[in-house]
């Protein structure tokens, strides 16, 4: 049987709906301004987005460096780690003039090389950018482990100074790692980049 009280409370939460939807949805952002943030979001280079490109070209430059070790090595020429760094500039430098700004891992997390002032950079500036950056990782840890070796040969240092030495070099290192992360957080420009005038954008476009 048809059940009076029933209509009268839809009836009733539905008007209640009708008259609140407007007020509530004025209260909502609309879809432009929920697409204007996702695009904000996007167009921001995040310190996320940074480490996940910079850890994808390593896997494809470490797989292309299995490759080329197992090809030389039928001429007779053995890969040793100290060939990385070249491996690594050469990657780093050569595809990103043929991928026009970009790397696998930027082309898969949307992001390009260009200079400061957006132009598309020269390709001498791809090979300073991350000459830079691997002097910075690698090569001036190892130039100052060597002097330190130098100077303990030099000093007869005993085992307990050279430990502070080494500890004092190792904290100085994770330091500044440290403050490179913060600074790459805070969307700051990192020494290699102010150096070859170079840039990340985001090549996300808005539809």
């Amino acid at each position: 049987l048809f059940d009076v009280d029933d209509l009268i409370v839809n009836t009733a939460g539905s008007m209640i709906g009708f008259a609140l939807a407007g007020p509530v949805s004025r209260l909502l952002p609309t879809r432009q301004e929920l697409d204007t943030v996702s695009f904000q979001r996007g167009a921001s280079i995040s310190f996320t987005r940074r480490v996940f490109a910079f850890l994808a070209d390593m896997a494809c430059l470490t797989f292309a460096s299995g490759i080329l070790a197992v090809v030389v090595v039928s001429f007779g020429i053995t890969l040793s780690i100290q060939w990385m760094p070249v491996l690594f500039i050469a990657y780093f430098g050569l595809l990103p003039i043929l991928l026009h700004g970009q790397t696998p891992g930027k082309r898969l997390t949307r992001m390009r090389i260009v200079q400061r002032n957006d132009n598309t950079a020269h390709w001498y500036q791809y090979f300073l950018r991350y000459g830079l950056l691997i002097a910075g990782l690698v090569g001036a840890p190892y130039c100052l482990n060597r002097l330190l070796f130098t100077l303990m040969d030099v000093l007869h240092l005993d085992n307990l100074a050279s430990l502070v030495l080494h500890g004092l070099l190792i904290g100085g290192y994770l330091f500044w790692l440290f403050f490179a992360g913060i600074r790459m957080a805070l969307h700051k420009p990192l020494f290699y980049e102010r150096w070859s005038r170079t840039k990340l954008v985001s090549t996300i476009n808005r539809t």
